[in-house]
């Protein structure tokens, strides 16, 4: 962890740098405007090619796949996802076919938006129809290609949601070792990004990133400290410590002892996030959201 600000600064009056209650809803209303004003711009670009070319033609087809994948990203752009998704699905493999990227880019988002809908069956379908895609582009691409491994990402997520989804309903007794196993899956896929992309690779960065969340979500806080803090470390090390990436990591790290509820890293926690409010306000200022989660914390 840093350790940049000197002892001799003036202390921070957190509370005058904390947002108000109407600069949180303006930064809300600022970011959803922005997110649709992009869906606008895509949905126009998606209806003119499919005006000038037919809406299957593979440039439309493109043009509304990155609607669909903006609108799966950026909940609540549009009402619901699955009607631009399903259609486009159906499309893409009558046009295109079951081995272009395009269709198994849509075909995933199709499976994650089902499950994100809280349909019982997709528990079950969406993680199978994963583990089909992720098949698939390994025949196509190869185990080690980037496309790959960002489809066992969202297949390993997929399969977390649904256990988490299934017992949450209570539809299905846990096992004990379930977590476990399913954190285990996490770090493997992790060390499978550092063999093939190498340790330093944003996307290896961004699937430790998912795999310390996922700890969060299972409770696993000890874990999940441990997990952010090599991150915050790795990432200032090739990043630096003052980018936005590296300062989140930190911020999670310092969230997440203090969520283990244990007096020694609660306290460690408070010691240390001075500092880290510190290097936010230096390096990204007040209104950056990662100083507010750092303020807030």
């Amino acid at each position: 962890m840093s350790d940049t600000s000197a002892d001799s600064e003036p202390a921070l009056d957190v509370e005058a740098l904390k947002w108000t209650d109407d600069e949180h809803e303006a930064d809300w209303r600022r970011r959803d405007a922005l997110d649709r004003r992009e869906i606008e711009r895509l949905g126009a670009v998606a209806d003119e090619l499919s005006r000038a070319s037919g809406p299957e033609h593979p440039g439309a087809l493109a043009a509304r796949h990155d609607l669909v994948v903006y609108a799966h990203q950026h909940p609540g752009c549009v009402e619901r996802v699955l009607d631009l998704a399903d259609p486009l699905a159906a499309d893409c493999l009558r046009a295109l076919g079951p081995d272009s990227r395009v269709t198994i880019a849509v075909l995933a988002v199709q499976a994650s938006e089902r499950l994100d809908e809280y349909e019982e069956a997709a528990a079950h379908e969406a993680p199978a129809a994963l583990a089909s895609l992720v098949e698939r582009q390994t025949r196509l691409l190869g185990p080690r290609h980037p496309e790959t491994l960002r489809m066992r990402r969202c297949h390993v997520a997929c399969v977390c949601r649904a256990y988490r989804l299934v017992h949450h309903t209570g539809h299905e007794p846990p096992r004990a070792d379930d977590r476990q196993r399913l954190l285990r899956l996490w770090a493997e896929l992790a060390a499978d990004h550092a063999d093939a992309l190498g340790a330093d690779h944003p996307d290896t960065f961004a699937c430790r990133d998912e795999e310390a969340a996922e700890h969060c979500e299972f409770g696993e806080h000890d874990g999940e400290a441990r997990c952010y803090a090599a991150l915050a470390a790795d990432r200032a090390r090739v990043l630096g410590p003052y980018h936005p990436d590296t300062l989140g990591s930190r911020e999670s790290h310092l969230t997440s002892l203090a969520e283990t509820g244990r007096p020694e890293e609660v306290a460690e926690s408070a010691r240390s996030r001075p500092a880290l409010v510190a290097d936010c306000v230096r390096a990204l200022g007040r209104d950056h959201r990662i100083t507010q989660f750092a303020l807030e914390s």
